[in-house]
Parts: structure tokens; sequence; C-alpha cells
């Protein structure tokens, strides 16, 4: 049997010969990769590959990429793979660091997304993508509202500056 990293599996074939490999996706048309080489398009069949250790890997536009260890036995190998798609940009969300100030000195102040209260600055929050309206206040110093714009996947800071 033969046995090596994907780079060597995908280079040549290895001593012991070859088998036939089947991938099948759904969806199909997923890119089939053997190490670096792309071996084509699902539905893939009867392609010959090395025996040997290597790894296959499947992309496909908006899915995960997966990866299958591919053992060294001499026999075909037939794969059916479902593939999961990724999640929609606005899903992932955005971090938001919330800090206030007074005279370039932190200073803590309680905290209002969308008319929520989330603690007490600083204080780092998880939210959807969009626009939010943040609202920090404390006895003593002026309520101060902002809005903002979050990306998707965005870790993005809001500095606010109390006023008496």
């Amino acid at each position: 049997t033969g046995s090596g990293s994907a780079a060597t599996a995908a280079g040549s074939a290895s001593a012991a010969g070859e088998r036939k490999l089947w991938v099948m996706t759904r969806p199909s048309g997923a890119r089939v990769f053997l190490g670096q080489r792309m071996l084509g398009r699902t539905p893939l069949r009867g392609m010959m590959i090395p025996v040997g250790n290597a790894v296959l890997v499947v992309r496909h536009a908006g899915y995960r990429s997966r990866r299958v260890d591919v053992d060294a036995a001499a026999t075909p190998l037939q794969l059916d793979l479902k593939l999961t798609r990724k999640r929609p940009a606005a899903a992932r969300g955005a971090t938001l660091r919330i800090m206030t100030t007074h005279g370039g000195r932190p200073m803590w102040a309680s905290v209002e997304v969308d008319g929520r209260g989330r603690g007490e600055s600083p204080v780092v929050l998880k939210l959807a993508s969009g626009t939010h309206r943040v609202r920090v206040s404390r006895a003593g110093y002026r309520a101060v509202a902002r809005t903002v714009s979050l990306a998707p996947g965005a870790a993005s800071r809001l500095v606010i500056e109390l006023r008496k």
C-alpha cells in the first residue's frame, strides 16, 4: 500500500496503482480537489486517482467546504455528500464595543441598544448587522444617543464622551 501526503498522492500514481473515484454532491456542480489538483466538478464519475492516503476537498460557491480523508486502500471510492449552506452575511452579525469617557478618561454609563438595556460600558456586544440606536446615560450627565451601522462580520468601536 502506498502512503504519503496529499501532494504526493496527487502528483503521480503510487507503486500500488490507481483506483476509481465517484463523487456526488447535493447540490451538484461542486469542485473536487485532490491535494492542490482540481479533479473536476460533481458529479464526478470513475475518475482514476492514485492509491494512498490523501485529502479530498469539495468546494461549492455559497456552501461550506468539505474535507474528506482518503485511506490507502486500493478499493474504489464512492462519496455522496450533502453540502451545507454558508450562513448569509446578515446572519453572521457584528461586534460593537461601546466605551464612554469624561474628560478623556474612561467612565461607566448604562447602555441601551434599540431601547433594550445591555449593561454598563465598557461593553462588547454581538449584534445583528444593520442599523442600531445606541443610548448611554449616567446620573448627573446628559444622555447621548447615536445611530450606528454595522457591516456583516465587522468589529466596530463606539466611544462616547459624557457631558454634564
